[in-house]
C-alpha cells in the first residue's frame, strides 16, 4: 500500500464473521507512525524480538542465578509477550506498550535487573 499524500488514516480488516480491526497510520515528510510507533521504533522492537529467545538462552545456559530466577523469567517472558504484542495487536487500547518510551523503559529495567544478577 502506497499513500501518496501526509495525513491520517485507518486501514480496516473485515474477517468473513464480520469482526473489524483497524490500524492507524500518520503519515508525512518526516515522520510515519503506526497505533503510536513510528516505523523506525517499529524496526527496532521487531530486531529486539527476532533475537529475544536466542539472548535469553544463552543467558539462561550462561548464568546460574538467572536460569534459577524464576522473577527475571517471568520478565523476560512478559518483555517478550509485550514486543509481540505492539508488532501483532492492532487494537493498541489493550497494549502495555503504548509508545516506543513505555518499551524502553521496559527493556531498560530488565536490562538493569538483568544485569545485576546475571
Amino acid at each position: 500500500m502506497r499513500f501518496a499524500r501526509e495525513g491520517q488514516y485507518r486501514l480496516y480488516v473485515r474477517d468473513d464473521r464480520g469482526r473489524e480491526e483497524y490500524l492507524s497510520i500518520n503519515v508525512n515528510d518526516n515522520y510515519s507512525s503506526v497505533n503510536g510507533f513510528s516505523s523506525s521504533e517499529l524496526r527496532k522492537i521487531t530486531s529486539v524480538s527476532r533475537i529475544w529467545d536466542s539472548v535469553i538462552n544463552r543467558l539462561s545456559n550462561t548464568s546460574y542465578r538467572l536460569r534459577t530466577d524464576n522473577y527475571w523469567q517471568r520478565l523476560s517472558d512478559t518483555m517478550q509477550y509485550n514486543m509481540r504484542d505492539v508488532l501483532e495487536n492492532v487494537n493498541n487500547s489493550v497494549r502495555v506498550y503504548r509508545n516506543y518510551s513505555d518499551f524502553f523503559r521496559a527493556f531498560n529495567d530488565w536490562m538493569n535487573y538483568t544485569t545485576r544478577n546475571a
